[in-house]
């Protein structure tokens, strides 16, 4: 970034406690996962200093930029929501400039892939003219605000391949229809996608799939058929060396939903494996590994 930039997101900060140096050491190790974190429980107070907004904004553009690539799209416009609100709040134009730039050049580009993707789409989003690359790319592109016509375009491209790559396909486009709310359209296709081999070659390498695909179905069992689902996404899970739950995203929701069904012993296992591979831990967080830890056996 340039000079400006560095100079408004130089430290001090002014964070409460010592969550400065916290934050200066996440920025340096470029881990801008925790980056976020700490800093969306920052611009959540009453009294938020712009400068927090412009380096949430910044860690959140690289994050999408370097790590979270499918969110760049929507990330793009949480930054410039975040700058706006910035700039109301005081922030510099001569400092804030160079990283909306940045962030528009990227929307930019990526608005226009959208378009030169959605623009060969026929009626109801016959994907006939996309070849398979280009179908599954316009996939993803919208399956951040629009799931349910994402889950359509991976429909399609489930039914052009065959083995593990239709399996994948299927699978994406069930977990899109569960963003979209439909879960009752996306049960069966979680199941079928559930009852694959994910140890065969073409599979194993989509075990994040395989444990969104559990996650989904772990968040409207109950009883025996939890327990028993739980126990198979764990065994699976030693099985591709991918200890069950490991995405962030999905432990949240485990945790979450393993309060809600009063089940304390795996509430607390989740909460410590959050424990253990987190830096940094929301507010929201802290208070749902604080109810796990009460939560009766």
């Amino acid at each position: 970034m340039a000079s400006d930039i560095d100079r408004l997101l130089a430290p001090p900060w002014a964070l409460p406690g010592e969550a400065d140096a916290r934050l200066l050491g996440y920025l340096r190790d470029e881990d801008w996962a925790s980056a976020q974190t700490l800093l969306r429980d920052a611009v959540a107070a009453p009294e938020v200093k712009p400068v927090w907004l412009v380096l949430l904004a910044y860690a959140r553009f690289r994050d999408a930029t370097e790590v979270m690539v499918d969110e760049l799209p929507g990330a793009c416009r949480e930054c410039l929501a975040l700058l706006d609100r910035a700039g109301e709040l005081g922030a510099p134009m001569d400092g804030v400039g160079p990283l909306r730039d940045a962030v528009e050049r990227a929307l930019d580009e990526v608005s226009r892939e959208e378009l030169r993707l959605t623009s060969q789409l026929g009626d109801n989003d016959d994907a006939a003219r996309l070849s398979d690359d280009d179908l599954e790319a316009c996939a993803f592109i919208l399956s951040g605000a629009a799931p349910a016509r994402a889950a359509g375009l991976f429909s399609q491209l489930a039914a052009r391949a065959s083995g593990p790559k239709a399996v994948v396909a299927r699978a994406r486009g069930a977990l899109c229809l569960v963003q979209a709310g439909r879960r009752d359209e996306a049960q069966p296709l979680l199941e079928a996608a559930f009852a694959q081999d994910w140890t065969q070659p073409g599979l194993s390498a989509e075990r994040l799939v395989l444990e969104s695909v559990e996650t989904a179905l772990l968040e409207s069992a109950e009883g025996d058929d939890f327990t028993a689902l739980w126990r198979l996404a764990e065994e699976r899970g030693q099985a591709l060396r991918f200890p069950f739950p490991s995405a962030w995203p999905n432990q949240e929701k485990l945790l979450a939903r393993c309060l809600a069904l009063g089940d304390g012993p795996r509430a607390r296992a989740v909460a410590r494996r959050i424990e253990d591979g987190r830096h940094e831990l929301s507010r929201a967080l802290t208070d749902a590994i604080s109810r796990a830890r009460r939560a009766r056996a």
